[in-house]
């Protein structure tokens, strides 16, 4: 069950009085809640600033009427609206991380299948990661590589199906290799600038022309933070096509490397990551990350539907 500010909840159900369906925790991303006690149940391992934040086990500093914490590591304050009733500015998807790389692994796009080393795969892991988190599925990385004949290493040479190649796997690939390894009833559409294309995996493809590019509203303005954070809170997934530093193995705002990464949520102005350069949970500024989006030609790719679970998504913008 998902909480109001988005928080997997492992409470028993209120409304069940012989069944024990949890474990009276909550989990914050980082680290469990205990909501009787009003706290968390391990001390945060980045330490707040201020005089509350010495007390590493406080929920929001004490204030859970001015602020949440998402990601069991930051409060944030909460949008309110005339009548003064709190909107929290929240959406967030608990997806898994890939269970195929090591977690914090530098370089983890890097994959062995065979007797080859597979090539530039952010594309792959990041649908292998949303595919495991619908199915319960685990170890799916290869499955997604045999699908098709992607990039590989060859006597340190990039190859694919015997030619050289240089760059990694487009919106099209993505599409087309979801069409043949997901679950039936689930659709996948790729927004491009002005381009909008679906994936059905009942083999149906459609191809439209937007009249802007998506993020543009009908009043001109960017709405791709609040159509992003609306795709998340009904409970879809989506992809982002960015710019990575491979040096750092972080995200820039543009002239890195392209490059996939699922965006699992935004609270506030904050977007969380599951980054599949070194298969961790990440935390940026939502100004970089839109940058990002838009510089690396606006690429997203929005997954839905299917036997999607129906637990209540929280939050809204």
């Amino acid at each position: 069950m998902y909480t109001y500010t988005g928080q997997a909840s492992y409470m028993d159900d209120p409304t069940t009085t012989t069944t024990v369906e949890g474990f009276g925790l909550m989990f914050y991303q980082s680290r469990f809640y205990d909501p009787a006690l009003g706290r968390f149940t391990q001390a945060d391992s980045i330490v707040p600033g201020g005089v509350q934040g010495l007390d590493r086990y406080a929920y929001v500093g004490n204030s859970p009427l001015v602020y949440i914490d998402p990601s069991g590591h930051t409060p944030y304050g909460a949008i309110h609206d005339s009548d003064g009733d709190a909107k929290y500015a929240v959406a967030i998807l608990n997806v898994n991380l890939s269970s195929s790389i090591p977690y914090g692994e530098p370089r983890a796009q890097y994959h062995t299948y065979g007797d080859r080393i597979y090539y530039k795969l952010c594309g792959q892991i990041s649908l292998s990661m949303i595919f495991e988190t619908i199915t319960g599925n685990t170890e799916t990385l290869d499955s997604f590589i045999a699908a098709k004949s992607f990039l590989y290493v060859e006597d340190g040479v990039l190859i694919e199906d015997g030619v050289l190649m240089e760059s990694g796997t487009g919106a099209g690939d993505l599409g087309l290799l979801f069409q043949s390894t997901f679950p039936g009833g689930w659709q996948a559409t790729y927004y491009q600038g002005k381009s909008k294309v679906t994936f059905g995996t009942n083999g149906y493809f459609n191809e439209s022309a937007l009249s802007s590019n998506w993020w543009v509203g009908a009043d001109g303005q960017n709405t791709m933070k609040d159509q992003i954070a609306g795709m998340i809170s009904n409970g879809g997934y989506v992809i982002i096509g960015v710019f990575l530093d491979t040096a750092t193995g972080r995200i820039i705002s543009s002239g890195g490397v392209p490059h996939w990464v699922v965006l699992t949520g935004i609270a506030g102005n904050t977007a969380i990551i599951n980054d599949p350069f070194d298969n961790q949970i990440e935390y940026y500024g939502w100004n970089l990350i839109e940058d990002s989006i838009m510089n690396s030609l606006g690429t997203i790719i929005q997954i839905q539907g299917g036997s999607q679970r129906e637990e209540e998504y929280g939050g809204r913008l």
